[in-house]
């Protein structure tokens, strides 16, 4: 059996939206107000996951609760994560570079973090963490200048100083000096 595509189920849903909404009209048209009501709200909850990959959603639940396993299985299920929304893009890409810097390695997790970077994260802190990692990679492949230029931009980014030990750790890394590092990447 073939596997459906984010794009298929995304026309199907709102497919689903449509078939809703014109149902709602013919009860408005009956008369029938609070039935019309109710599948308008329905339409909405469908046009709301035309918009939304469930599988976005569960990896950033899985991913909340400390569950980078199952996190990667739920984004594993996107096949072809060029359908999403470009903002979704985005946080695929970013979700993958949280789960495969905890397993897979930093090189693949740095090139997941370019990317979600490039599509454009939507928000700052998400923006500073992604950039941070990005930091702690290139302190570990001996850039520290690169490493610092992004630490002042996750300085910038973090304006609830949320991240303030993390960044910590990075400066004091680098006023150690180059790092020696036998891990291959």
């Amino acid at each position: 059996m073939q596997q459906i595509s984010d794009m298929d189920t995304r026309i199907i849903k709102g497919l689903i939206a449509l078939a809703l909404l014109a149902w709602a009209v013919l009860e408005f048209i009956q008369g029938h107000i609070w039935t019309g009501i109710f599948i308008v709200l329905l339409a909405a909850i469908a046009v709301l996951f035309v918009f939304r990959s469930i599988r976005m959603l569960m990896a950033f639940a899985q991913l909340r609760t400390q569950k980078i396993d199952k996190a990667k299985v739920w984004l594993n299920r996107i096949k072809k994560p060029e359908y999403l929304w470009k903002s979704q893009q985005a946080y695929y890409y970013y979700l993958k570079g949280l789960t495969d810097g905890q397993t897979e390695g930093m090189a693949q997790a740095e090139k997941y973090f370019k990317k979600a970077l490039g599509l454009g994260l939507r928000m700052n802190y998400d923006k500073a963490v992604a950039k941070l990692n990005l930091a702690m990679i290139a302190l570990s492949k001996n850039r520290p200048r690169e490493a610092q230029t992004l630490i002042t931009e996750v300085k910038k980014l973090d304006n609830k100083n949320m991240l303030r030990n993390e960044i910590k750790t990075v400066n004091d890394a680098l006023k150690r000096g180059p790092m020696v590092s036998h891990r291959k990447y």
